[in-house]
């Protein structure tokens, strides 16, 4: 089939309503849309709907947009392999659904490198609220130092209760107070901050 003589309409009513196509024409039909940029609309939608603040994505991630569309548009051809038109799905349908769906993994997946990072850099960094565990451990000035300052660190900690290292190991990881507390099953973003407070007090005393 000559797909390239299609119009761009026909491509994509094919895609949607034409449930006798076989499935090696079908991905014909939806090499020739990829080829045109016909999913980068339904691509962008999903971006828009996980995503939504695509200016703080690249700030914070790092990651542009036309990122997403490829990442997009390599997950168009993952889901012509996995669909089945039996399921009483159009491919188009389908296609917003897987994309939705592996972009929303990246995301979680961008924000994991985000914690780790913060991980390895929370034993000298500052934050929005001020130095925090940095002020009762020395200078991170190379790899050897760092090392002497993890263990010094984990020394410290065991000044604090079970409750109370649970709490500074997750605030480590960049997670909030409130989300603490989720992750805990107790208390408040309040009281995991009184925790928090209290172990760097416990930890000082030793450093």
């Amino acid at each position: 089939m000559k797909w390239e003589l299609a119009t761009d309409e026909q491509l994509v009513t094919i895609a949607k309503y034409d449930n006798d196509l076989p499935h090696s024409l079908l991905g014909e039909v939806v090499e020739e849309m990829l080829n045109r940029g016909l999913f980068d609309r339904i691509i962008r939608d999903c971006i828009n709907v996980v995503i939504k603040n695509t200016q703080r994505m690249e700030r914070i991630y790092q990651v542009s947009v036309e990122d997403f569309l490829q990442i997009g548009r390599i997950e168009v051809l993952s889901a012509l392999k996995s669909f089945k038109r039996d399921k009483g799905m159009n491919f188009i349908s389908f296609v917003f659904l897987k994309v939705r769906s592996q972009l929303g993994k990246e995301i979680v997946f961008l924000e994991s490198k985000k914690r780790d990072h913060r991980v390895c850099m929370s034993y000298n960094n500052e934050t929005d609220e001020g130095t925090e565990m940095i002020e009762f451990l020395p200078s991170k000035v190379n790899v050897e130092n760092y090392v002497v300052n993890k263990v010094t660190f984990e020394q410290l900690l065991k000044r604090a209760n079970k409750h109370q290292q649970r709490v500074v190991l997750l605030r480590m990881q960049g997670y909030k107070f409130a989300e603490i507390a989720h992750l805990l099953k107790r208390g408040t973003g309040k009281s995991m901050q009184q925790a928090y407070r209290i172990a760097q007090d416990k930890m000082r005393k030793g450093a």
